[in-house]
């Protein structure tokens, strides 16, 4: 088996068996992504394998290789609840650790039939959750996962909110952010479009309804009439999903900013956006945690934030993140003018030395919870 490991004196590499639902370019896929590289570049004696429930190839797939972990392509539907199952039997990892939100259970449940008896459920939303085909029945998705996994495993308190998941299995870790990506950006130039006389508001994810991009943009069009930045600029960044460019591009122009709001489209260097930004808007109505935010605040780039619990958690551990209602378009104008006072070394230095967001500490709370499970020791 390929995998993300640097064998240690004597000591078998812990194997885990890993799922995804595809590795495309995305919050979850991301973070996973920068975990294995870290594994790997600090010769943590671990293999990983994802299991890609959608059985679809992802933009993130050879970089996932070239990192050391194998990728096996299942099937939608039961079929693949079959195919994982056989595989689990097939490879005999120490562990399962799956990402497939509430419906985790049941992949945790055809891991155990395959004969693997410790698994963990991944939860990295506290939005609506998307029922599969198998059940309509909303209420036993939680306990079903509860049930069939050792842990149930959260990337901020607030996923286990208002859901149905057993209290004595929960644990949380909160995402990692790698210092070595940040390094590595910060003689970038500023993107295309940035204005030298700013400032420049950005706010980066998929152009999805639940990110409520056209709160940015009637908060940024009350923010310009202001008439005291008159070469201020908005960017829209990243790909199309249940929200059209064509649709943002109409808002823009209803609001009197079109030439102001810039909408790219996606990039594969999001650091670079954050970096040069003055300030990043995160509006959404669902988060489990904003990795977007995360990010603009380890270059040290304030943050306004929606009034959501994920980033009220995330305020209450690092500075920089001013949380403000979606109602309130005044206070959203007021937090966007005092960002642009913030001492970005402040909000750099308390992220890095203060917070539990740098990778090293995510992956040093992951590998003692794998070797918690398993009984077999690793550190990183």
């Amino acid at each position: 088996m390929a995998a993300v490991m640097v064998h240690a004196a004597a000591k078998p590499p812990l194997r885990i068996l890993m799922t995804i639902g595809r590795l495309n370019i995305g919050g979850a896929e991301r973070r996973l992504l920068q975990l294995m590289r870290y594994l790997d570049r600090s010769g943590a004696s671990v293999e990983v394998t994802f299991f890609v429930i959608s059985g679809a190839v992802g933009s993130l797939d050879p970089q996932i290789r070239a990192a050391g972990a194998r990728i096996v392509y299942g099937r939608p539907s039961v079929l693949g609840l079959i195919d994982f199952s056989r595989l689990a039997r097939r490879l005999v990892p120490d562990l399962i650790h799956v990402n497939a939100g509430s419906a985790g259970g049941f992949y945790c449940l055809a891991g155990r039939i395959g004969g693997v008896k410790r698994t963990i459920s991944h939860i990295r939303s506290c939005g609506p959750v998307a029922r599969p085909f198998f059940s309509r029945h909303a209420l036993f998705y939680e306990p079903c996962t509860s049930v069939f996994s050792s842990v149930v495993l959260g990337v901020s308190a607030a996923t286990a909110e208002n859901r149905n998941f057993l209290s004595s299995n929960w644990r949380v870790i909160y995402d990692g952010i790698d210092s070595a990506e940040f390094e590595s950006a910060e003689s970038s130039l500023a993107p295309e479009g940035f204005s030298a006389k700013g400032p420049n508001f950005v706010i980066l994810g998929r152009l999805d309804r639940l990110k409520n991009i056209p709160h940015a943009i009637r908060s940024f069009s009350r923010f310009v009439a202001q008439g005291c930045y008159p070469y201020a600029r908005l960017h829209v960044v990243g790909p199309e999903g249940n929200q059209s460019l064509l649709e943002l591009r109409d808002i823009a122009r209803a609001e009197g900013v079109a030439d102001k709001v810039l909408l790219p489209g996606p990039t594969d260097e999001p650091l670079r956006y954050f970096r040069h930004a003055d300030c990043a808007l995160l509006c959404s109505d669902y988060e489990g945690l904003p990795g977007s935010a995360l990010e603009a605040l380890a270059c040290g780039t304030p943050v306004v934030a929606s009034n959501i619990s994920p980033a009220r958690e995330v305020a209450s551990l690092t500075s920089g993140i001013s949380v403000v209602s979606v109602a309130d378009l005044p206070g959203w104008v007021s937090a966007m003018s005092a960002a642009l006072e913030a001492e970005r070394h402040i909000i750099s230095s308390d992220f890095w030395n203060r917070s539990p967001f740098p990778l090293s500490r995510h992956a040093e709370a992951m590998i003692a919870l794998w070797s918690e499970l398993t009984g077999k020791e690793r550190r990183v």
